[in-house]
């Protein structure tokens, strides 16, 4: 059956035989939040040869620029082995149904150093939850399971995202997330979020940045609890946060702790990493990452399939980047729209050294690449990324 929704809205459905119907059980901010994502690259630009281009007047030429530009910086949602890894463990986790009684899963918690891909993959994450959900929302409205005033339907939302700032109290944490929804917190935030959250059907709450929260601290104690009521109420909780095992390993008197370990109990850690390139499966990986950049190439320059990054500048980028995906992604994106306004429309280590990346992969990357052309980097040692 043909669909007036994008294609990639309507893969996020999967099997979801009536991806329309489902789609508009959500709410506008939902939608707009998948389409945020799932939508970022734009339109596919094409090949364009540098003479056709000549000939465009200015404002079909400047079109053309901005369509390039927004193609490459959206980067790719690649199912790497640690994406695969924590994908299964979240999609083995059942329907969350908040009221009944809870099943007291652990909830997976997201870490590892800055840079690595935690956000991309959470948002990536949530998206598939409201779609999932829509679906399921279809279902039981067609079997009479649950509310069908169309009132009721157009505030149903069944995913909160909210990414933590500044050092959050549980009462600023829960007037956020109360905002999220369009209510007022009244004197007791938690206990509006509740309620609210129960008569919009809100069944995920995604909360990124719990490095934020001051956990050696009295509200970070209460924090500690006001989530662990959340997962009580039967709300599925997914959370990210920069190398939150040492965050929880620096906290010190024994209530701190006794919170920790509470948490702990109940939180399941998820361990992302930089891409390293030492044995032959890590270098593989590495080269099937650079080659899905390969396929998004859209400079005329180079032949189509042609292995620019994972052939041609596979150790560099490794080297330059010491396989941070963030850090590769500002490199290859730089090169991109560098090569873009040159005659020759071609990928060059000179556009990639002039490339940028984050401050604590730059801190020796040129004592690392003299390594490197001269034969003498040392693919097994533990190279550091500075400032982490």
């Amino acid at each position: 059956m043909s669909s007036t929704l994008p294609e990639e809205i309507v893969e996020l459905f999967g099997d979801d035989p009536h991806p329309e119907r489902s789609w508009r059980l959500l709410a506008p901010v939902d939608q707009h939040f998948v389409e945020q994502i799932a939508l970022r690259a734009g339109t596919d630009p094409g090949r364009m040869t540098r003479v056709d281009f000549l000939r465009l007047d200015a404002d079909a030429r400047r079109r053309r620029e901005r369509r390039m530009q927004q193609w490459y910086q959206s980067w790719p949602y690649m199912r790497t082995g640690q994406y695969r890894l924590a994908e299964r463990r979240i999609a083995a986790l059942p329907e969350p149904k908040p009221g009944r009684a809870p099943d007291l899963l652990a909830a997976p918690f997201i870490t590892g150093e800055s840079g690595v891909g935690k956000t991309f993959f959470l948002k990536h994450v949530a998206m598939r939850a409201i779609t999932e959900s829509a679906w399921n929302r279809r279902l039981d409205l067609e079997d009479g399971l649950v509310e069908s005033d169309p009132t009721y339907r157009s505030t149903w939302r069944p995913v909160i995202w909210h990414s933590l700032q500044g050092n959050p109290t549980p009462k600023s944490l829960f007037r956020t997330l109360c905002s999220s929804l369009g209510v007022p917190t009244g004197d007791d935030p938690h206990a509006s979020f509740t309620m609210a959250a129960q008569r919009h059907g809100v069944r995920w709450i995604f909360l990124d940045e719990m490095q934020m929260v001051n956990y050696d601290g009295q509200y970070g104690r209460y924090l500690h609890d006001a989530l662990k009521a959340l997962q009580n109420q039967g709300f599925r909780l997914v959370m990210g946060g920069h190398n939150m095992r040492s965050v929880f390993r620096r906290q010190k008197t024994a209530a701190q702790n006794a919170a920790r370990m509470q948490s702990e109990a109940r939180w399941a850690f998820i361990d992302f990493s930089r891409y390293e390139h030492r044995t032959p499966q890590q270098v593989k990986e590495w080269r099937t990452l650079l080659g899905r950049l390969d396929d998004r190439l859209r400079l005329e320059g180079h032949e189509p399939g042609e292995r620019v990054l994972s052939e041609r500048f596979e150790e560099y980028l490794w080297v330059s980047t010491l396989g941070y995906a963030n850090s590769l992604a500002t490199l290859v994106t730089d090169a991109c729209i560098g090569a873009m306004r040159t005659p020759s429309q071609r990928i060059t280590r000179a556009l990639l050294d002039d490339g940028g990346v984050e401050d604590r992969v730059a801190q020796g990357r040129q004592e690392r690449i003299r390594l490197w052309e001269s034969g003498r980097l040392s693919w097994s040692t533990d190279w550091p990324a500075w400032a982490v």
